[in-house]
């Protein structure tokens, strides 16, 4: 079952309901607003738009037309030097003032079990092109989460969609305490600034999450880092009481644990937004992919569709 209302401050939250398990995705920035099972709630988010937008976090956004950072807010591209908006001291972090998760998308069709949204987004921030954008959120029966993103550009621009949402599957509290398996064999190393450096094996360092590991473990749970994933792209987190499972047809997935999280507006429910109380698994290119020609990369191509697929289950244990 699907049903649109208003949602305080502007736009429409959409709802859908399967069983016992239930997604809501807002209008604006195409937002992951809550994923339930019983009304157990694993997604952290606002109880109006005044928290969403300007978010300096992106709580629940669709980022795009390219997530994560490009160094020095510049990329060359097919011989052009593009510019981009420096938002991150020098750097560019989720496409700055072009990035999806800050529009107000429209709802472009529904079904019982699913909604796509869409959006026309002009030439700015530095990306060239003007970009067509369909998200497509689909809840199965059995509690499946599926995102599917698609992007059409009328120039050559770099491509990497994910979404942001912040995940607890106790709903509060310090996610430390979770556990996580990532099937990587590599992660992305970073200076300073988070700026890519190399890409490294997990093996014998604090970045190995092959086997479940409870995430405050190692570095007192402070990650921000891309890990490369195996073929099988099956990843795992879970608590004493929930898991999540996640795969994805991205090449790397970006763990943020929140070290900087903060609320901005007024929390829905029960929740708290501080420091540790929410983790990001974004699935996605590798950062900074537009600079670095060895590192798996996409761009979107005019008259061609670019897609990405991520998919989320929600369990109990």
């Amino acid at each position: 079952m699907v049903s649109v209302i208003p949602f305080p401050g502007g736009g429409e939250k959409i709802c859908i309901r399967r069983g016992e398990y239930e997604v809501s995705v807002l209008t604006f920035g195409a937002n992951l607003h809550s994923f339930s099972i019983a009304d157990h709630d694993v997604v952290l988010g606002y109880e109006s738009l005044d928290g969403y937008k300007g978010s300096t976090t992106h709580v629940g956004e669709v980022v795009g037309p390219c997530a994560n950072r490009i160094k020095d807010a510049r990329f060359v591209l097919d011989g052009i030097e593009y510019h981009l908006d420096k938002n991150d001291g020098n750097n560019n972090l989720h496409s700055g003032s072009k990035n999806f998760g800050q529009e107000m998308w429209e709802i472009a069709g529904k079904s019982d079990s699913s909604v796509t949204l869409s959006l026309i987004s002009p030439e700015k921030g530095g990306f060239p092109g003007v970009h067509e954008v369909m998200v497509m959120y689909y809840l199965s029966e059995e509690g499946e989460l599926t995102i599917d993103y698609s992007l059409t550009s009328t120039e050559k621009c770099p491509f990497s969609m994910t979404n942001h949402a912040y995940f607890n599957l106790s709903g509060s509290g310090d996610i430390r305490k979770h556990k996580l398996m990532i099937p990587a064999e590599k992660y992305i190393a970073t200076d300073d600034e988070l700026i890519p450096t190399d890409i490294v094996p997990v093996e014998n360092t604090d970045f190995d999450f092959r086997k479940l590991t409870e995430i405050g473990a190692r570095r007192n749970g402070k990650y921000d880092n891309a890990f490369v994933l195996s073929d099988d792209r099956a990843l795992v987190l879970e608590n004493d009481e929930y898991r999540l499972l996640m795969r994805t047809s991205a090449p790397a997935v970006q763990l943020y644990t929140g070290e900087f999280f903060k609320a901005e507006g007024k929390v829905k429910k029960n929740m708290e937004m501080a420091p540790f109380s929410g983790l990001c698994l974004e699935s996605e290119y590798f950062p900074d992919f537009p600079n670095r020609g060895v590192f798996s990369g996409s761009y979107s191509i005019p008259g061609l569709v670019s897609k990405m697929t991520t998919t989320y289950k929600l369990e109990r244990k």
